[in-house]
């Protein structure tokens, strides 16, 4: 899980290098509920988390490990790679889901 905040300007993303399960706890770590990021003022309210998707990653991995079985290990490393990468994907859509919904 990455958070942001939303350039008002640009309607960009400006990812942030802080980690936290809640808003609550941003506005701890920082001691703060505002936050400046590249020169703006933003509310912790205005802070969001995106969930990484690693399922294409992982299963490429697992199709490289397999090739030391031939076709075989290709098909099951990808196979068991997709897999691992769905369930860390869906783990970090879930935590996402809850900071986006939790408020200070």
């Amino acid at each position: 899980m990455r958070l942001y905040v939303q350039d008002p300007d640009t309607n960009e993303k400006i990812f942030i290098d802080k980690v936290a399960q809640d808003k609550k706890s941003l506005v701890n770590m920082l001691g703060s509920t505002e936050i400046r990021v590249s020169n703006k003022k933003f509310s912790i309210n205005d802070v969001k988390a995106t969930a990484n998707e690693n399922t294409a990653t992982t299963m490429a991995l697992g199709g490289v490990v397999g090739i030391l079985g031939g076709v075989p290990g290709v098909i099951l490393g990808s196979a068991i790679g997709g897999l691992i990468g769905k369930s860390s994907d869906d783990e970090d859509k879930l935590k996402a889901n809850i900071f986006n919904k939790s408020s200070i």
